[in-house]
């Protein structure tokens, strides 16, 4: 089981300092075990406790120039009840070159999964023998969820936690999703009250998680901003409520977005900003990077609202110049590549 709670580094403090952003460069398509390629090395699940989530499916590609022989895919890990291999893609079977097929997996954790003192990250991996000795593993990532809405919604903890990504937010107690307001700045959080792009090309964006209200057809938009002109906002993309029949977009690991994920600020200092319809229908009240900027939010020590994490994952290991950053009303996200 994938353990919580790493107490590595020190409580950073809140300077002012500027962070330089690289281009993200990833595949799409990313190889492993002598001629066979994955579609993504992980596959990431949110559900509710004693509910199944549904199916999510990684194609596997013979690159190489010869055929190759596939076992029955298997799980393997602590968590191996908490997900249920759907779709086997036929296998065992030969591969031919070129040719490829999906396997899917659903993420079915236990009635109590996120009760104390029980850890709602689960961890599991699928494994595929090759020919040759060889063994072809993808990632399997899922967070059993207590509920979707109000003081049920897991803490910051738990979505990193479920994630897989080794950051410790210092949470005195991960079973509440209250973290606090202030501009205290706890575990491995460090200063980001703006960005600079270092290199050619456009920074990405992923958004790595939402929880937020279900009562508008939108419940996040994101944006980005110069630092010379904070108040002219470039919207980049919108977290629908509903984009499928029945789903939980407000509240769920990869929530689904309509919109692009990159944008390139050229080489002026920028800052990110996050509207949420539900509590300002005005749109006149930007949850923004720099802390100068929230000057509609009254309370002076509650002007905080964006905290920013080195990357750090589990399962794919450190990225350097990677961050995650989390705004108060939960929407979670990655950008890449940083250096501070």
């Amino acid at each position: 089981m994938f353990t919580q709670h790493k107490r590595l580094l020190a409580v950073a403090l809140f300077l002012s300092t500027t962070l330089l952003l690289l281009p993200l460069l990833r595949p799409a398509v990313q190889a492993q075990a002598g001629g066979l390629a994955v579609s993504q090395p992980r596959l990431v699940f949110s559900t509710l406790q004693g509910a199944s989530s549904a199916t999510k499916s990684v194609t596997i590609t013979n690159v190489g120039s010869s055929s190759l022989a596939l076992g029955a895919p298997v799980l393997q890990g602590a968590d191996t009840s908490a997900f249920t291999i759907e779709d086997s893609g036929g296998l065992p079977r030969t591969l031919a070159p070129s040719e490829a097929l999906n396997v899917g997996v659903s993420f079915n954790p236990a009635a109590s999964a996120a009760v104390a003192p029980n850890d709602p990250a689960q961890a599991a991996t699928l494994a595929i023998a090759v020919s040759g000795g060889e063994s072809l593993t993808i990632g399997l990532a899922g967070l059993a969820l207590r509920g979707l809405s109000g003081p049920s919604e897991p803490s910051l903890q738990e979505i990193l936690d479920g994630y897989q990504l080794t950051i410790d937010v210092d949470d005195a107690d991960p079973y509440t999703n209250a973290l606090g307001r202030s501009a205290l700045q706890w575990g491995d959080e460090i200063p980001a009250q703006q960005l600079r792009k270092a290199g050619p090309g456009p920074v990405s964006v992923e958004v790595v998680a939402v929880f937020g209200p279900k009562g508008d057809d939108t419940v996040a938009r994101f944006g980005w901003y110069t630092a010379a002109s904070p108040a002219t906002r470039n919207e980049l993309f919108s977290v629908p409520r509903e984009p499928q029949a029945a789903s939980n977009n407000n509240a769920t690991l990869q929530p689904a977005v309509v919109g692009a994920q990159s944008f390139d600020p050229g080489g002026e200092p920028f800052g990110v900003y996050s509207l949420w319809p539900f509590f300002d229908a005005a749109g006149d009240e930007p949850r923004s990077q720099a802390d100068a900027l929230n000057t509609w939010e009254p309370n002076l020590s509650y002007r905080h609202k964006v905290r920013v994490y080195p990357y750090r994952s589990a399962l794919l290991g450190d990225e350097p110049n990677a961050m995650c950053w989390r705004w108060k009303s939960k929407l979670a996200g990655k950008i890449t590549r940083t250096l501070w």
